[in-house]
């Protein structure tokens, strides 16, 4: 519709390809904060706004347990990997493990929601904070 619209500080510009009766082009900021102030005072005089309080109510979110968390019969797998290569990242699971990034990515979520490994810290693996059973010996 626009060929070109050109805005600086105190002037915009709007080349259109036809203009209709209706059409009303604004020069300048001035003239745009007028037409903003009218059109909001029209819509204002329409009608007296009736809000949805159910859209600002904040959902209440169900976090369920661990029990309640369906179990990922790779997880053991991937804790193993974790401990034995002592650094874990999404991208290793899925390579050593052939799993999607999806799944990689919850049993991440899981491993640090019970202390197995640290928060992410941007592209560096995750710090594990578990040693494996056969480092001990």
């Amino acid at each position: 519709m626009y060929e070109r619209l050109a805005i600086s500080a105190k002037r915009m510009i709007v080349t259109q390809r036809a203009f209709s009766a209706n059409t009303r082009v604004i020069t300048t900021a001035d003239e745009m904060l007028d037409e903003l102030v009218r059109i909001t005072k029209f819509l204002r005089a329409q009608a007296k706004p009736e809000y949805d309080e159910q859209v600002t109510e904040a959902a209440a979110v169900e976090a369920g347990t661990s029990e309640e968390q369906e179990y990922d019969e790779r997880y053991d797998d991937a804790i193993a990997l974790v401990t034995k290569t002592g650094q874990a990242s999404i991208s290793m699971i899925q390579r050593h493990l052939r799993v999607g990034y999806n799944r990689a990515a919850r049993m991440i979520e899981v491993m640090e929601k019970e202390g197995v490994v640290g928060p992410s810290d941007g592209v560096k693996p995750r710090e594990v904070l578990v040693t494996s059973y056969d480092s001990r010996k």
